[in-house]
């Protein structure tokens, strides 16, 4: 797979360093590059112990001002957890998220220090690599299926320096910075993008018309007749074509499921990964599955199973690792955080 993985990274779709920035745009991108140097060689000097330190201290200040992110985790462990966890477990839980945060960001921005690739094979380590090599021998492609659970940026590095392309689906950020350095990072490590389609909304005869600039859906089935594999997080809330399935106990949550869709359509198989930090600073990235499509009665209830089993399978690693979960975003129905103001 490595081989003609090389081919195919960096796709044009995804080649950040194309984009049309303003002059104003590009001076930001490098006053940003300056500073992020100076602060890696501060890191760099302070090793393992500043970093801690500063996931504590950073943590402990984030859970003091990021307010309404913790009145939504709140809302959140509520919905799932109600009275099986005490006060102080659920205030414990919060407090770690935050924590956990400042590892995410100093790790994602800082990798090169703290995760070079020439020891990512000593600092992860894998539970279920050999499944990968196994499904992709079916010749169908493969569907990675993650979440926002511990360090999924990290997983997809350890999977390009075994010589895995996964291809992520990138939806373009607002805000230059993260538009250029998100992209450009996971392209550095080896991954390869693509990214969602361009909406447009224009008006015809007086009416609204939303109109995709492109079709995801058939680069996404190109890829996998190449038999090649695509990567996606599953717990992030869709802003349409949503499924009602339940999540983390929560019935009629909802969830996007048009990449399991396109699965089942072609057949596609599913692996699930995690990949969480273990309690001396690694991380083990585990791989479950293959999960082979099997028909359940049609395409749209086979994908309402397949969607309702990722969550299930989801949910039960948050209940494993709750303190390394986004809690603070709004996941659930937006009126019940309505009424717990």
């Amino acid at each position: 797979m490595s081989g003609a993985a090389g081919a195919h990274r960096a796709r044009a779709d995804a080649t950040f360093d194309s984009r049309a920035y303003s002059l104003g745009e590009r001076l930001t991108i490098a006053l940003a590059d300056g500073a992020l140097a100076v602060v890696g060689t501060v890191l760099r000097l302070g090793g393992a112990p500043l970093r801690e330190a500063l996931c504590r201290v950073l943590g402990f200040l984030g859970y003091l001002t990021f307010v309404d992110k913790r009145r939504i985790a709140w809302v959140n462990l509520e919905l799932v957890y109600g009275e099986t966890l005490s006060v102080a477990e659920k205030r414990r839980i919060i407090r770690a998220m935050f924590v956990h945060f400042v590892r995410l960001g100093l790790d994602f921005i800082f990798d090169s220090i703290y995760w070079p690739p020439e020891k990512l094979g000593e600092r992860v380590r894998v539970v279920g690599l050999e499944k990968l090599p196994q499904t992709l021998a079916l010749g169908r492609g493969l569907l990675c299926v993650s979440g926002h659970l511990g360090n999924w940026e990290i997983m997809c590095a350890s999977a390009a320096a075994h010589g895995y392309d996964f291809v992520g689906v990138f939806k373009r950020p607002k805000g230059v910075l993260a538009d250029r350095f998100i992209g450009r990072k996971r392209l550095r490590y080896g991954m390869s993008l693509i990214e969602a389609p361009d909406v447009r909304n224009q008006t015809v005869d007086g009416v609204r018309v939303t109109e995709t600039v492109r079709s995801l859906r058939g680069e996404i089935e190109a890829i996998w007749s190449e038999n090649r594999a695509v990567a996606y997080l599953c717990d992030q809330r869709p802003r349409k074509r949503a499924l009602r399935v339940r999540f983390l106990g929560v019935e009629d949550t909802a969830t996007a499921g048009g990449l399991i869709r396109y699965a089942v359509a072609r057949g596609v198989p599913l692996t699930l990964h995690h990949c969480v930090y273990e309690p001396d600073g690694t991380l083990e990235w585990t791989i479950e599955g293959p999960i082979e499509i099997e028909d359940q009665g049609g395409d749209d209830v086979t994908t309402r199973h397949y969607v309702q089993l990722v969550n299930d399978w989801l949910s039960e690693r948050i209940r494993e690792h709750p303190e390394q979960w986004t809690w603070g975003h709004r996941r659930f129905e937006r009126d019940l955080y309505k009424r717990r103001r």
